[in-house]
């Protein structure tokens, strides 16, 4: 089991990003099924309530919750920015129920999943949770675009959906593009890193050098994938997809009927018998 704490700071860097929340879904998938996630994950919706605002309001990076306050700061010279900064911390126990920030503005869906495991049942570890993720979330919000994060890769810059999209929706290439990976960094090294984990010929080597060939790497984490190429949808020169249509998939559904709906899409015997995993969505390996 990861630590709760771990899990909620980078939902919570995910929820801060500077995209309108009405059309941005933090999904977590918990495949230990762990009442310490779930609740972690409970009180990470309120205290997201204080935290995006406030967030938004000084403009701060990182916006995971831990990441942020282990910053070592000399003085504080904005005393508003100060009262905040040292309220912030302890708003995490708050009970508050409303569905928007203290500033009145709507949040992000947050979705909380755990997907259904039997013995004899095999489940196909990560790329098995990520196609239930994708079945899950086509039936309540159906994005058009997915961001992947291990639950201990918070993302370090509130803007990243706006430079995802500048590939996507390229005029001219954008067709191209099923996927766009952001390289990943790494805090609480050793000074000479004898370890290795900073990752240095992957990311300043290997990325750059296929990058000169128009290739890349999926890397598991920190990468945006286009729903459609994960179902199969091949793109040629041309095609288009209207970007300024407004969804209405589900918009006089209940929660409960989807939740009820999203379950069938999470057993583990959904996709016995199918292509899932083999020709569709991710490669399950033997």
């Amino acid at each position: 089991m990861e630590p709760p704490t771990l899990v909620i700071s980078t939902v919570l860097s995910a929820m801060a990003y500077n995209h309108p929340p009405e059309k941005l879904s933090v999904y977590v998938s918990d495949d230990g099924g762990s009442e310490f996630t779930f609740y972690a994950l409970l009180e990470a919706s309120r205290f997201s309530k204080h935290w995006i605002p406030f967030c938004k309001k000084f403009d701060i990076e990182p916006r995971a919750p831990e990441a942020y306050f282990s910053l070592q700061y000399s003085s504080l010279q904005d005393s508003k920015f100060a009262q905040e900064w040292l309220a912030i911390k302890i708003l995490i126990a708050g009970r508050d129920t409303s569905v928007v920030d203290n500033d009145g503005n709507r949040l992000p869906t947050l979705v909380y999943m755990s997907r259904e495991k039997r013995p004899k049942w095999p489940h196909n570890f990560k790329a098995g949770a990520v196609n239930a993720l994708i079945r899950v979330s086509s039936e309540i919000t159906n994005a058009p675009f997915i961001l992947n994060l291990d639950c201990d890769m918070y993302s370090n810059n509130a803007d990243t959906i706006q430079e995802m999209l500048c590939f996507f929706m390229d005029e001219k290439k954008g067709d191209e593009f099923a996927f766009v990976q952001f390289p990943q960094y790494y805090n609480n090294l050793t000074k000479n890193d004898i370890y290795a984990n900073r990752c240095l010929v992957t990311a300043e080597v290997i990325h750059p050098g296929l990058g000169g060939y128009s290739a890349a790497l999926y890397c598991g984490t920190g990468c945006f994938h286009r729903r459609d190429s994960l179902c199969g949808r091949k793109y040629f020169r041309g095609d288009r997809v209207q970007w300024n249509i407004e969804s209405e998939k589900n918009a006089e559904r209940t929660t409960g009927d989807l939740e009820e709906s999203s379950k069938v899409l999470a057993s583990c015997s959904y996709e016995k018998g199918t292509q899932w995993g083999k020709e569709v969505i991710l490669y399950l390996p033997l």
